[in-house]
């Protein structure tokens, strides 16, 4: 059951789910994508049919770089211990990322030339040898590989794309997360106003409608909110959102990344660490400030050219308070200084994604680099 390259996530998800509550188990399922809210029940509805959890004699999990393939093959050909099928779960491996692209993350990250290629040598080896096992996998064995970083032109991919199951986990476009939404709404037994709908999108994607970076995670955790506050009523309301559903998160990276442009360091990460107090995903407020920063470059650009504030929130579908804060923003950096900003925090970005540095470590790095006072 290769996975169909025209597929969306839906038909493919649909497919997946008739495939296994039929018994047809494959060798090989990969489940990739930046959405962490999508890989995490995905992965979790196939362990689930599967019937396996994590003390069971016949699954194995493994997370990181640095696995090694002929382990995962020794534990793959072992006969299942009383029971039909072995599952081995492999998160996070980087064996799906092109080496090119790995030497070059290695060398940004400080490691030298050598310790680059080196490493991305060792990790195309160790993929090679998943290659040739799955050509001929044991047919007890099922692996479950879940990865952020994917690169479709590898051979493991096209292998696991050839023998068993693909499902790309991007993020959904907005009619399909208002879709969801409702969905979600229905099974707590609530309808969603169009209003509540709107705000609660707005203010789970930094103020702005269709962003890409919306958090499922978070999306789902105010709608929630929302719900056990709305009682017994059957319909979720504007004034239920506006009641419980605070967009201090949001509030509060503005605050961040006004004090990095004013380069108080030591303010920008007082107000992180108080911030923090609230535990929110590091990695969402990551995002957040980078397409704070992709605003500023958006709006100087269009001042350059003359752009009106109307004429500018029409085009960058911002809020007039955005427009306002970037246009401020605009003139304490130079256009050459936003690029390095925001080249620095997709470099970040992309470390945590695979793997590479912890979401936390990456977050302080970027508060603290981009609010030096010799930039």
């Amino acid at each position: 059951m290769a996975s169909d390259k025209g597929s969306d996530y839906g038909i493919k998800k649909k497919r997946l789910q008739e495939e296994l509550a039929a018994g047809r188990f494959l060798s090989a399922y990969l489940i990739y994508g930046e959405e962490d809210y999508l890989r995490k029940t995905d992965k979790a509805e196939i362990l689930k049919r599967f019937n396996v959890n994590p003390g069971d004699m016949n699954f194995t999990r493994y997370a990181g770089e640095g696995i090694r393939a002929e382990e995962v093959i020794d534990i793959a050909v072992t006969l299942p211990f009383f029971a039909d099928r072995r599952v081995i779960l492999i998160e996070n491996s980087g064996w799906f990322a092109a080496a090119k692209r790995r030497s070059k993350d290695a060398q940004q990250d400080g490691a030298g030339d050598a310790s680059s290629e080196e490493d991305a040598a060792g990790t195309k080896e160790e993929a090679q040898k998943l290659i040739a096992y799955l050509k001929e996998p044991a047919p007890d064995t099922s692996i479950v590989f879940v990865e952020q970083d994917v690169n479709r032109t590898t051979g493991l991919y096209k292998t696991v794309e050839k023998c068993g199951f693909t499902l790309s986990c991007d993020p959904p476009p907005e009619n399909m997360l208002r879709a969801w939404l409702r969905k979600k709404a229905g099974d707590m037994g609530k309808k969603l106003s169009s209003d509540a709908e709107s705000k609660l999108l707005m203010l789970t994607a930094a103020g702005q409608i269709g962003d890409p970076r919306i958090d499922m995670n978070m999306l789902l955790s105010e709608l929630d909110k929302a719900a056990c506050y709305c009682g017994e009523r059957g319909e979720i309301t504007l004034s239920d959102v506006d009641a419980v559903c605070s967009d201090s998160l949001t509030d509060n990276v503005f605050r961040i990344v006004d004090r990095m442009a004013e380069r108080d360091r030591a303010g920008a990460m007082k107000l992180y660490q108080e911030m923090m107090e609230a535990k929110p995903s590091p990695f969402m407020i990551l995002s957040m400030i980078i397409n704070r920063y992709n605003g500023i470059l958006m709006v100087s650009e269009l001042l350059d050219n003359h752009y009106q504030q109307k004429e500018i929130e029409a085009k960058t579908k911002l809020k007039p308070y955005t427009v306002t804060l970037c246009t401020k923003w605009k003139r304490l950096y130079t256009r050459k200084r936003l690029l390095e900003i925001l080249a620095y925090c997709v470099e970040k970005e992309q470390a945590v994604k695979r793997g590479r540095m912890a979401d936390v470590v990456a977050l302080e790095s970027v508060i603290a680099v981009c609010s030096a006072k010799d930039q």
